[in-house]
Parts: C-alpha cells; structure tokens; sequence
C-alpha cells in the first residue's frame, strides 16, 4: 500500500441477524354455547360454591329449590368460569328429575311460578306503528320496541326444567363435533331442524332409506340432502350463508376429515361402546337419549357422574336429550311439534 492511501472499507454488509418472531396470540376454540333464556340478572354477584368431586353439580337445579330462586336472576350461560359457577349447586348431587317433565308451552313463559328479583320489571308489550308501503325508516323509540325471544336465536334445542328455552351455537367459524348417544329418531330430528334453520345435510349411512325425503319434508325441495356411501367424499364446501351438517349414521366410524368451517360433524352411537367411547367423549358436545344400564354406568365413570345422575340417565322421558359440553350439563325436552311428529314419528330411542 503507497503511502498516504487510506485502507478502503468493505461496502459489504453485515449479515442482518433474524429477528425472532412475535409469539402469535393463542385463541381458544369457540365451543359450542349453550343458551338458556332466563330473566335477567340481579344486582350483586351470587356466590356458590363449587364441588370439587362431581362433574354433575353443573345439572340444573331441582325446580322450587332456594338454589334454583337464586339463579333464576341469571340471563344467558356461556362457557366462562362466571357461567360455570352460576349453574355449580352446593353439593355434588345431581338434580331430580320434576315428575312428568316441565310441561313446555308455546311461549317464552316458564311452567313453574319462579321468584321475581327486586327490580325486575315485566317489559309492557306495545304494538308497533304500521310503516308505509315504500318507506323503511323508523326512529329509535320504534326500534327499541321490537324484542326478540328466547326462540329467536341459536339452534332449538328444547326446554329445560323451568320451560325456558335452550339453544345451542351450532355453525361457527371453528369446526363443531357432536356426538349423539341414541337412534335414527333423534338424528333425524337434528337434521330436520338444521334443514329449517338454513343448513344443507349430508348423510354419511349403510341404511338410505327414508333420509333422500327428509329435505323434501322440512323445505319442500329435494337438493337440501345428499346421502352418501360411508367414507365417500363430501365434495361440498360450507360458509357463513350456506353452513353443513354432516351426519354419520353408520356402524364404521366416520373417516378421519380435515375440519371445515362453518361444518358441524355429527356422529351417531346406537350403541356406547369402549371402542368409541373416546371418540364420542372428545366431541365438543354429547347428547344423549335415554341410556341402558351399561352405557349410563360407563359415561357416568368417564364423567365423574355420581351413581344418582347415572340413573337418571337411565330413565330420561321418550321426548328427553341429556345435553353434555365440557363446562355445562342439562336435561332438555326437545318438544317435537306436530309437524315433526308428522313426518319423524313420534319420540324414542328406535
């Protein structure tokens, strides 16, 4: 190097070191919910206390009960611990069954007196002023005078003990699995009610006869259902506007399927048995019909049911479904309406 030249720097950059990524935020599965309309609730947090043996405390309570005056303030259980401590009883017992049902009405009343809460006022109805033809504006004082019902929303279930409305969030974002302990009867109940409610069926069955008719029934059109050899592929994509209930009525279980949105799988059990007693007991909800002597014994181990609920089970009504989620437990009536009765027949396990 001649003298006074100055050393030239390499213009060739450092390697740049790799940033670690943000963690990115865990979201939890949105689990189906279960929705009971109820009054709504009273000032003041209600403190219960949670059992620490049983898995059944979270069954309603018996109707007429101080348990039951106390959470009849509650509005709507969803899957948090505030919900879970709202239908929790004092004790790990489950709840007695009222004799001959709650006798469901047609409205959104309760069939038993239930207490009101200080300060819960019965909403007075009022007629709404007739709109008219070509106009679609109404004011705030209008519009706050349109209530919907405990039967407006969600996927119909039934009722529960006090006559109350249940329903369930069926069709989301995030795949649902069902797992349906029982018969044709109650599956072809579900699926006459997803066909109502908007959805398409596929029928995944060894036994075809009488489900190609089950969509001509409900909406009157026969492109509604497919029904499918077990394990033949769906070939439907499902969406917020046109979701799909995907239904296995088979002794072979249902082949292993990538998760969809908007698909709701449900896989029906005429028989519990140990062989797919995993698989029925990780789907995010378990309905059952009313239950034999071994299966009532085996679900009520795996849940940690006391031997009271597991009898129970065994003697739920014709017209009853045990509905199980991973945090809530109830006894519904599903209150087939006539029409259904027309076309499913009349309720049991068969």
């Amino acid at each position: 190097m001649n003298e006074g030249q100055h050393p030239v720097q390499s213009a060739v950059a450092p390697p740049a070191v790799a940033r670690p990524e943000a963690p990115k935020p865990v979201v939890a599965k949105q689990v189906p919910v279960i929705s009971v309309a109820k009054p709504p609730e009273t000032t003041g947090p209600i403190e219960v206390p949670k059992s620490k043996e049983a898995d059944d405390a979270a069954f309603a309570p018996a109707l007429g009960t101080s348990e039951w005056n106390q959470q009849a303030g509650g509005a709507v259980l969803t899957n948090t611990a505030a919900a879970s401590a709202s239908v929790a009883t004092a004790q790990a017992v489950a709840a007695p069954l009222p004799p001959g049902g709650p006798g469901p009405r047609q409205d959104d009343t309760p069939t038993v007196e239930v207490r009101k809460p200080r300060g819960w006022r019965p909403r007075k109805q009022r007629s709404v002023p007739r709109l008219d033809i070509g106009r679609h504006l109404a004011t705030e004082q209008e519009l706050d005078l349109l209530q919907p019902t405990g039967t407006s929303f969600g996927f119909p279930l039934g009722r529960n003990q006090a006559g109350f409305p249940v329903t369930m969030t069926l069709f989301q974002p995030e795949p649902v699995s069902i797992a349906l302990v029982g018969a044709s009867w109650a599956a072809r109940l579900l699926a006459y009610r997803a066909l109502r409610f908007g959805a398409k069926v596929l029928v995944f069955t060894d036994q075809p006869a009488g489900w190609a008719d089950l969509g001509q029934a409900a909406t009157g059109r026969a492109d509604r259902v497919a029904v499918l050899e077990p394990g033949a592929p769906a070939g439907v994509v499902a969406s917020a506007d046109a979701p799909v209930l995907s239904l296995y009525d088979a002794e072979s279980p249902p082949s292993p399927a990538q998760p969809a949105p908007w698909q709701t799988r449900v896989m029906v059990l005429h028989r519990f048995t140990p062989q797919r007693a995993h698989a029925a007991l990780q789907a995010d909800v378990l309905l059952l019909q009313r239950l034999a002597v071994e299966e009532a014994v085996a679900i009520a181990a795996a849940r940690r049911f006391t031997s009271r609920t597991s009898e129970q089970l065994q003697a739920l009504h014709d017209d009853m479904l045990a509905v199980l989620t991973k945090t809530e437990n109830h006894y519904v009536w599903v209150n087939p309406a006539d029409r259904e009765q027309e076309e499913l027949g009349a309720p049991g396990r068969y």
